[in-house]
């Protein structure tokens, strides 16, 4: 038979729960347990709000960390979105501006070949000569016009390479064109541009009456630019009585600088 002995940790552990827990159900325990719950308090106290503090913290680190990544991606998808609405838009205006310029083709008699704008070059006092994506395999020379969508001249080809040329603009000081007023008498001279803004009509003689907002085009004598391409319209006219020519001050009828698409005026 199996002998307990009586000096058995077991034993005694477990004989001294029982008798705790004999206490505590009839009461004996009550003031040593208030006495310690009263002692411990601070401490107890301290871990709970340690314990709360803790929670409450990963709880908002974690919030936060779900919080930024949907900013995160938010903002990723805003981005996709607005570069696909900016490229929606430039399609857009591009056809718009390939269809004035099939419609350019079939009220003109000229030829015309499209091209873009890949670069400007800036220069001190101009506005600068752009650069575009078509050159002498093409068919383009020096000389040739260039015209916007509406069928207004912005400038000409300066030099032309193989795959691409530069032309200046009407505005640039360098920029020079054979001009006509639209009048009775047909008032010839010469363009250039005037600081990169506006562009100077010179060589006007004295004896021409001109007037504000008569339009100005290009009157033919150049060999490689066709006659009747709008210039712009008088703005200002300058007069010397002492002087041999007059001047007129010519206000573009464009922005030079949203220029993307032109087409080159191939002369039959």
């Amino acid at each position: 038979m199996l002998k307990i002995k009586k000096n058995n940790p077991l034993v005694i552990f477990s004989t001294l729960i029982v008798f705790l827990i004999v206490l505590h159900s009839i009461g004996l325990l009550a003031p040593l347990e208030d006495f310690l719950l009263s002692a411990t308090k601070p401490l107890t106290v301290r871990l709970y709000d340690w314990g709360t503090n803790f929670r409450s913290s990963y709880q908002q680190r974690y919030d936060r960390q779900v919080l930024q990544t949907k900013v995160q991606q938010l903002e990723k998808l805003v981005n996709t979105l607005t570069v696909a609405n900016s490229r929606c838009l430039e399609i857009n205006a591009s056809n718009q501006k390939l269809r004035s310029i099939l419609k350019l083709k079939s009220t003109h008699h000229f030829q015309t070949i499209t091209a873009t704008i890949i670069a400007k070059q800036l220069r001190l006092g101009n506005r600068g000569d752009l650069i575009i994506d078509r050159g002498r395999q093409s068919g383009l020379r020096p000389g040739l016009a260039i015209i916007n969508s509406q069928g207004i001249i912005i400038g000409k080809i300066m030099e032309v390479k193989n795959t691409s040329a530069i032309a200046c603009l009407s505005t640039n000081i360098n920029c020079k064109l054979a001009a006509a007023v639209q009048n009775q008498t047909l008032t010839q001279g010469v363009t250039s541009g005037n600081l990169g803004l506006t562009i100077q009509m010179n060589f006007i003689p004295q004896s021409e009456k001109l007037k504000l907002g008569e339009m100005i085009i290009t009157s033919g004598l150049e060999n490689e630019i066709p006659r009747g391409l709008l210039i712009g319209k008088i703005s200002q006219i300058h007069q010397s009585s002492n002087a041999v020519w007059q001047t007129a001050t010519i206000q573009p009828l464009i922005n030079f600088d949203n220029l993307t698409i032109v087409s080159i005026v191939i002369p039959q």
